[in-house]
């Protein structure tokens, strides 16, 4: 949401601060997500899943700069980031409907 927000808005100082929101977001993210992947790897492959977890996160990073960087170079780097990230929240909203939906039936 805060890169959203950092694609439409005017203002520097709230650029910046949308920036440093969105960076301490992602920290956060992928060491939650790390931590998830070791707690629930058998330990035996807690080491091989672990680097696959790596690569994946950022070979979808690269990706995602690939595809943004193109379609800037198109549409306008402000609409191409605006477009990736209201992708990104409708992805996770989609994402999140089974899990709340199974989360709705069990209780």
């Amino acid at each position: 949401m805060s890169t959203l927000l950092f694609a439409v808005t005017g203002s520097y100082p709230l650029a910046v601060a949308l920036l440093v929101i969105g960076g301490l977001a992602n920290l956060a993210a992928m060491s939650v997500g790390q931590t998830v992947v070791q707690l629930l790897a058998p330990p035996g492959d807690r080491g091989k899943m672990l680097g696959v977890y790596g690569v994946s996160a950022s070979g979808l990073r690269f990706g995602s700069g690939i595809t943004v960087g193109l379609f800037g170079a198109v549409a306008g780097i402000h609409w191409s980031l605006g477009l990736s990230a209201a992708a990104m929240c409708v992805g996770t909203i989609l994402a999140g409907l089974p899990v709340l939906r199974d989360y709705r039936r069990r209780s």
